[in-house]
């Protein structure tokens, strides 16, 4: 069963790092940012690739003229017996704080990687990008057997739609080849860290037991996964 990398804490970890470096780099890259196609970086052209040439799956959302209530919606697309060949996920939101994300993913990717070409990156380098390019949000995540999946998503999806969660979740639909089935839960921005306790508590009250992962989604974009080769742990909280 996979599991988040082992790096226990329960508080931010410490901003260390170069604030007038960080800054002048953000400056200069961006007064020089190109929207030339040729001009992007590897990581840019990968997505743009599998943007353009994978076949798009059928999204789903719930909303009350589709399907009248959140029971109606869980009983439509159940995690254990939807397919991730049909859908890549099966997302409720909190309808009080759903928003548009205006993150620009493009850019963040862009100044990471010339960041990274000049220096060795920090915690607080990605801090300040992601409040640069407005990539503030983060998820809660973990694994729950196949077994018990539809019941641990549809306590977590009822208390998002009500507002006593995050601002969304989604659930991963069934793999074959897997017995287990990723949960996310949403936070509008992880440096509120009272907020991301809050929800991380929450969990605990629904029910699960198991360990959990805090991961930024500008760790994400800037392809902070585990060993990677600054040596920043790729989850913030546990």
């Amino acid at each position: 069963m996979t599991s988040p990398a082992k790096q226990v804490t329960s508080t931010p970890e410490p901003r260390s790092g170069h604030p007038a470096s960080i800054e002048n780099f953000l400056d200069e890259y961006n007064s020089s940012r190109s929207v030339d196609p040729t001009a992007m970086n590897e990581s840019q052209r990968q997505a743009l690739h599998i943007l353009l040439t994978k076949p798009p799956l059928h999204r789903i959302r719930f909303s009350v003229q589709e399907y009248k209530t959140i029971p109606d919606f869980l009983a439509a697309w159940p995690p254990s017996t939807t397919s991730q060949r049909d859908v890549a996920w099966i997302p409720v939101v909190n309808p009080r704080l759903d928003r548009v994300r205006n993150d620009d993913k493009f850019g963040i990717t862009g100044a990471w990687d010339k960041l990274c070409a000049e220096q060795t990156p920090t915690i607080y380098d990605l801090d300040t990008l992601a409040k640069h390019y407005s990539c503030v949000s983060g998820k809660w995540l973990f694994f729950a057997p196949t077994a018990k999946i539809d019941a641990f998503w549809a306590r977590i999806a009822r208390a998002t739609h009500s507002g006593t969660l995050g601002f969304s979740a989604k659930v991963a639909p069934r793999d074959e080849k897997k017995d287990d089935q990723m949960i996310c839960v949403f936070t509008e921005d992880y440096l509120d860290s009272a907020n991301v306790m809050k929800v991380r508590d929450g969990l605990r009250r629904l029910g699960v037991k198991q360990k959990i992962g805090y991961k930024p989604h500008v760790y994400t974009e800037c392809r902070v996964h585990r060993g990677n080769a600054w040596g920043i742990p790729p989850m913030l909280y546990h």
